[in-house]
């Protein structure tokens, strides 16, 4: 859990519930329950999730097609986005499952992750379809009802013009992708992370 999504959720009044699209293993809730008791917490993926504290609803389910009333204070997408080939889909269910002034976080991989050598690019796992721009998630949720409150880019090694310099010469001349990595992240960081509520 990112230091901004952990602001986010202790913010939250009492009793509200938080949804979690693409929930995965649960871990991320299982975080949130640890920190925050009194809130309620839903899940929902394909699959089965092997352990689920009691206090966690698990839904099996697509997140593209799970259908929820509009009670949820806050809904996650977290690594998620990028696996559709329709993301605008994911991005509807959440609008329809946030209550009034509700608000929609998300995390996903940078389009600096296409510049990345070896096991670190992007398209290394096979399953990723796209990656975002600050600009390109804040186009895909303000066309579908949302304002954007923050959208950044994140996972900046400390920038250092000298240490980037020698990055690049060190990489350049070793071969070595682990340094060149290094610099590229340094100039545009790895993900995107925002926040956005539901306009009414």
């Amino acid at each position: 859990m990112t230091e901004y999504l952990r602001a986010q959720v202790m913010q939250l009044s009492p009793a509200s519930k938080i949804l979690d699209l693409g929930c995965g293993d649960m871990s991320l809730l299982s975080d949130i329950a640890q920190i925050r008791c009194d809130v309620q917490l839903h899940g929902v993926d394909i699959g089965d999730i092997p352990q689920i504290a009691r206090n966690i609803r698990f839904t099996n389910c697509d997140v593209t097609t799970f259908v929820a009333d509009a009670e949820y204070q806050m809904v996650l997408a977290v690594d998620i986005l990028e696996h559709l080939p329709r993301p605008e889909l994911l991005v509807k269910t959440a609008w329809n499952a946030l209550a009034e002034e509700g608000s929609f976080y998300t995390i996903v991989p940078s389009v600096t992750k296409l510049l990345l050598f070896g096991d670190d690019n992007f398209f290394a796992d096979y399953s990723h379809v796209r990656p975002f721009s600050c600009k390109s998630m804040t186009r895909l949720l303000q066309d579908h009802g949302f304002e954007v409150s923050s959208t950044a880019s994140v996972g900046h090694v400390k920038k250092s013009n000298l240490r980037m310099g020698y990055y690049l010469l060190r990489g350049l001349v070793t071969q070595n992708a682990a340094y060149l990595n290094a610099a590229i992240k340094m100039i545009g960081g790895t993900t995107i992370e925002t926040l956005a509520r539901k306009k009414s």
